[in-house]
């Protein structure tokens, strides 16, 4: 399978009455079953779904290329190697993202200890390193100088921060899935870390309100301070 060329795919019927969260969930339970049951199809749908968002995921956390293309190919065979072994009951974007997470972590951290670098590695903060990240990338139609402005606020953001701005806004996982991604002890925590990223984006973006806000905050409402 070529990592470069993947395209999602919505291959399965879903309930016409649901939210597409709902769809989406349904649709994901379906492919997890094939996946446990080892259906090479099912592996191969849920594969075309994710490969791409996960790729995208990694390329936020570092820019080299091996690790977030390996760190995928190592995901998906664990999936295939252990699947007799997954729990029926996950929610299956999360467990995704969770478990793509802590092998591109593993894989930073045995090519900077194979680079012979000697700085102590944090598990957490030091990961999101990509010194250009996508995460604040807004559509070409608007002015260049409002893009600088969002690029720039986002290097006040820490790498956790980054993060959980990027998987709550870009990638919808809830208070909860992003507290399985990130390895959080509870959900209270990943809301607090939430609230703090954006306070600061808050501060910093304050007096470009009218040109940005629907691009970075529009999925928030009554939590903000601006």
């Amino acid at each position: 399978m070529n990592l470069r060329n993947i395209k999602s795919s919505n291959p399965l019927k879903t309930s016409l009455g649901a939210s597409n969260e709902e769809r989406e969930i349904l649709e994901d339970d379906e492919i997890w079953k094939g996946v446990i049951s080892k259906d090479e199809k099912s592996i191969e749908l849920l594969y075309k779904k994710y490969a791409s968002a996960l790729c995208k995921y990694g390329f936020q956390i570092t820019k080299e290329e091996s690790l977030v293309y390996d760190s995928l190919q190592d995901t998906f065979l664990y999936l295939i190697q252990k699947s007799k072994k997954l729990s029926q009951k996950v929610h299956v974007k999360a467990y995704l993202y969770a478990c793509y997470r802590r092998r591109l972590l593993s894989a930073i951290k045995a090519s900077r200890k194979s680079q012979e670098k000697t700085q102590p590695i944090s598990d957490h903060e030091d990961y999101f390193e990509n010194p250009e990240p996508k995460l604040f990338s807004v559509n070409e139609s608007f002015r260049g100088q409002v893009k600088d402005l969002i690029l720039a606020a986002s290097t006040q953001l820490t790498a956790r921060q980054q993060e959980v701005i990027y998987l709550h806004f870009y990638e919808g996982l809830s208070y909860q899935d992003i507290a399985e991604t990130m390895q959080f002890q509870n959900v209270k925590s990943a809301r607090n870390l939430l609230y703090k990223s954006i306070d600061i984006l808050s501060v910093s973006l304050k007096k470009y309100k009218s040109d940005i806000w629907p691009l970075i905050l529009f999925f928030v409402s009554g939590s903000l301070s601006l």
